[in-house]
């Protein structure tokens, strides 16, 4: 259930960081901080979680990566305030979504 919540706060984030890491026309309600928080508590819950605790090293340190990196983008865009980096927050997604990327190709595909 965490995996489908944090795929969707991943697709959240594409749709705002194609709008310039600010609400987009058709979804003005998403806010990217929040977003990337949302993603950021997901991730930490997960990885204190026992099933994950149970998992190899190797997916954890994965995990904990991933965690890291969706910490190190709210606190980005927290800090951003109305005048986001889009160049350095997009390379800041890139990196999470790689980090998933890379986790589910080593452990669920």
């Amino acid at each position: 259930k965490s995996m489908v919540e944090i795929d969707e706060a991943s697709d959240r984030l594409k749709l705002v960081r194609d709008a310039g890491w600010k609400a987009p026309e058709a979804h003005p309600d998403l806010v990217a901080v929040a977003e990337a928080g949302r993603m950021a508590d997901l991730l930490r819950v997960l990885a204190e979680s026992p099933s994950v605790k149970q998992r190899p090293s190797a997916f954890q340190k994965m995990m904990a990566e991933s965690q890291r990196r969706a910490q190190r983008l709210e606190d980005s865009l927290a800090a951003a305030g109305s005048t986001p980096d889009v160049a350095a927050l997009g390379e800041q997604f890139k990196a999470l979504s790689a980090s998933c990327t890379d986790c589910h190709r080593a452990f669920r595909d």
